[in-house]
């Protein structure tokens, strides 16, 4: 058994490299249009300094610091600048295959996220249309609250945005709407009718089912 693990062990990175499901390859082969903060060789001295277990924290094209928080065998993150954070990771498809999902998102004022999906040769497949739904599929009013004061809190997440954050660990987008016009008062309301949307990866999509 302890032969078969450790043999285990050891074919593992070739499978990944074979199938191209390393994060790693992906993220050297981004296209830098992708990426106007790093290109490939800065994205290399991320991932070199990572690997050495210091601060993998680099001088990016636009004279601020970006800094490479997390790399495994299937996600990464990156904190761009102080207004701009990055996630990629390798999703397993149903035909045994892999795409690459990208999550860009600012902050300034208000937090918003592009999500799109790429496969291996960094073509796109699809861009998810996170505001699908309108306000509606974010909100939920409570039994207490009068619908005259519901809608006065809804209308402060006009303009929709919406922050969304890879959960790495089981494939899955975490959506919340953005606040960006209210006061602090305000904004703590507005928490108390705000949803939060699940969306799962099915091996061919996002789902909520």
């Amino acid at each position: 058994m302890r032969k078969t693990f450790f043999l285990l062990a050891l074919l593992l990175p070739l499978w990944c490299s074979a199938s191209g499901a390393s994060v790693r390859d992906a993220w050297l082969s981004m296209p830098d249009s992708l990426s106007p903060y790093l290109d490939k060789n800065l994205r290399q001295e991320l991932v070199e300094l990572y690997d050495l277990k210091v601060k993998a924290e680099v001088k990016n094209l636009l004279n601020g610091n970006s800094v490479m928080d997390s790399l495994t065998t299937d996600y990464l993150s990156v904190k761009l600048s102080p207004s701009a954070t990055l996630q990629m990771q390798m999703l397993p498809t149903a035909g045994g295959d892999s795409m690459i999902c990208l999550v860009r998102s600012y902050y300034g004022p208000a937090a918003e996220s592009e999500v799109t999906l790429y496969h291996k040769d960094w073509t796109l497949a699809q861009t998810l249309n996170l505001t699908e739904g309108g306000v509606g599929a974010y909100v939920a009013k409570p039994d207490t609250m009068s619908s005259e004061r519901f809608q006065t809190l809804t209308d402060y997440l006009s303009p929709l945005l919406v922050e969304a954050q890879l959960q790495p660990a089981n494939a899955t987008l975490l959506l919340r709407p953005s606040v960006p016009l209210a006061s602090k008062v305000d904004r703590k309301a507005v928490e108390a009718i705000v949803t939060a949307r699940k969306l799962k990866w099915t091996g061919r999509e996002f789902s909520a089912r």
